[in-house]
């Protein structure tokens, strides 16, 4: 099976049902199967990205800032407090729960925002 680093920007879900998806369909699975594995894909990590989407509300509520829309330089000031780990996983959720709300993506700038008071 082919190593892949999920798209960042994109929740986790999408990326890793899509994954699995072509992994087993390169494998030459039965397309129901491959269809059924990616559902479950999805839906285990929706958990993860609501629960990454959970945990950066809360963190703007601590800290008196909106969640939606966030501003870029509040997604930056959040994403450094993360463990590496974590800050993919945060900013697919961000990403796409802006992108389903119809706000732009606070996060690709989020390198150069710049301190937050």
């Amino acid at each position: 099976m082919t190593t892949r680093t999920p798209p960042s920007h994109r929740p986790l879900a999408e990326s890793a049902a899509e994954m699995v998806r072509a992994d087993l369909a390169a494998l030459g699975f039965d397309p129901a199967l491959v269809e059924d594995a990616a559902a479950d894909v999805a839906a285990g990590c929706a958990t993860i990205d609501a629960q990454a989407w959970e945990a950066f509300a809360e963190w703007c509520d601590d800290h008196g800032h909106d969640d939606l829309p966030a501003e870029p330089a509040v997604v930056a000031a959040y994403l450094a407090g993360l463990r590496a780990a974590d800050r993919d996983l945060a900013v697919g959720a961000i990403a796409g729960r802006h992108n389903a709300a119809g706000h732009p993506d606070p996060t690709p700038a989020t390198a150069d925002a710049g301190p937050v008071r």
